[in-house]
């Protein structure tokens, strides 16, 4: 399983280079709202998640890059996400060669190398997600990280524990109740449009962080064109920059598909 899972790793990176308080606090600098409107902290949250919600198809295609201790290189790729399970990602080579696809769901994973003519399928664990993506990241994440969202469920209900209004942004700063984790938020005032956020361990540490910006009103959801996510302690980024996108669009349609002849490993 070790191996597979190893050959899993090397082969698609392989093919990818072939501010917080206690107590919930607002403040407001004066004349950095700009003409708009500007919402409690509850309805912003409920605004975004909803947005978020809206979306159930995307179709994009770009650029994917990984930056890690062993690798920094790029690929062409497409994206399908069917929500609430379904990714599905064509990676592609010079003069758009097909190097491979991907198709993950919530309980299992196919990948088909084009190159070796091998379709390797099993089921999914995160430990696996990981190995095929390069990023320690879960399903659900990974859904919300080809749309440029974060999803905001758990904030839905709470207040938050700072929430400051200044440059035109809302900041938003959420603690869990055991005080292990700190959660980020920046979003436009102008947009509604999440351009940072951060998740922190209790020594403050940056978890994950993630960066959004270039972007296009869809379906009157702010969808952004460029993606920064990175893992400091892990020493990894992936950035994903769109050419091209899609919002519940029912002809995206994912068609995983492998030649009768390929060879089939399972486990």
């Amino acid at each position: 399983m070790n191996h597979i899972k190893y050959f899993l790793s090397a082969t698609f990176l392989l093919m990818l280079f072939v501010l917080p308080g206690c107590t919930p606090v607002t403040e407001m600098e004066e004349g950095d709202t700009g003409n708009y409107e500007v919402m409690p902290a509850d309805r912003v949250i409920k605004r975004l998640e909803a947005n978020r919600r809206r979306i159930k198809v995307f179709e994009g295609n770009g650029e994917l890059e990984v930056k890690s201790s062993q690798i920094n290189n790029s690929t062409l790729f497409r994206t399908i996400l069917r929500k609430p399970d379904s990714v599905y990602m064509n990676i592609l080579g010079p003069f758009g060669i097909e190097l491979a696809n991907i198709l993950v769901t919530k309980q299992e994973y196919e990948f088909f190398e084009a190159l070796n003519n091998t379709l390797y399928k099993g089921t999914l664990d995160d430990d696996v997600l990981s190995q095929i993506f390069k990023f320690n990241i879960k399903f659900s994440e990974l859904l919300d990280a080809f749309i440029g969202a974060v999803n905001l469920t758990g904030e839905l209900y709470r207040e938050p524990d700072n929430f400051v209004i200044a440059g035109g942004k809302y900041f938003f700063t959420y603690i869990d109740k055991e005080g292990n984790y700190t959660s980020e938020y920046v979003i436009n005032i102008e947009n509604l449009a999440i351009t940072d956020y951060r998740y922190r361990d209790k020594d403050r540490n940056i978890l994950i962080e993630g960066t959004y910006s270039n972007f296009q009103q869809v379906e009157n959801v702010q969808i952004p064109r460029k993606i920064v996510i990175k893992s400091p302690l892990d020493n990894q980024t992936v950035t994903i920059t769109y050419k091209n996108v899609k919002v519940n669009d029912e002809s995206s349609v994912i068609d995983f598909s492998v030649p009768s002849d390929a060879s089939i490993i399972e486990w």
